[in-house]
């Protein structure tokens, strides 16, 4: 899971639940401002969650490990009705069509925080803005390459009652 990937899936399954808006950006401060009402949104943080998760080797020698993030992301809308237009985002979370487009990009959603109204002065006037966290989880995966041990030489030494010592080399093949 990468993040430009979140980002892609995130802006691809929300943007079209609310056709007021001009576009959906990466909210990435100071930016250019796209025509109104447009809606932003930031990746806050991937928190690890829990251990890392590891499968045993496979025939091949190689492991897959897992590691499952929470991740907080900040929903802006800019622009008239900026309350209203996130309220739909808001609602478009309890859809099943948007739990599927989810579990399909590895996206899980998890909370929403209470929409706030919060204008902003620019340009010397006022701007409708509104802003809800949501809270996703996710999984990645990676596999590292083990190796097996295939075959084990060695010699055994054994000392006799007598005072002599025998020694002998083996091999074990593992393989079959």
């Amino acid at each position: 899971m990468m993040i430009e990937d979140l980002e892609d899936s995130f802006r691809s399954i929300l943007f079209p639940q609310v056709s007021e808006l001009t576009e959906m950006v990466v909210d990435n401060n100071n930016g250019p401002q796209p025509n109104l009402p447009y809606a932003g949104f930031r990746i806050l943080a991937l928190n690890h969650v829990g251990r890392v998760q590891r499968e045993f080797i496979d025939e091949f020698g190689d492991r897959k490990f897992y590691q499952h993030f929470s991740i907080p992301i900040r929903l802006r809308v800019y622009g008239p009705n900026a309350t209203s237009l996130m309220t739909k985002f808001s609602m478009a979370l309890n859809k099943e069509s948007i739990t599927y487009q989810m579990a399909q990009a590895n996206i899980a959603f998890s909370t929403r925080s209470a929409v706030r109204k919060l204008p902003e002065l620019m340009n010397a006037s006022w701007q409708e803005r509104a802003e809800m966290i949501v809270t996703v989880h996710s999984m990645a995966t990676d596999s590292e390459a083990i190796g097996w041990i295939e075959t084990i030489k060695g010699t055994v030494n054994v000392e006799s009652e007598t005072g002599r010592t025998y020694s002998e080399d083996f091999t074990v093949d593992l393989n079959g």
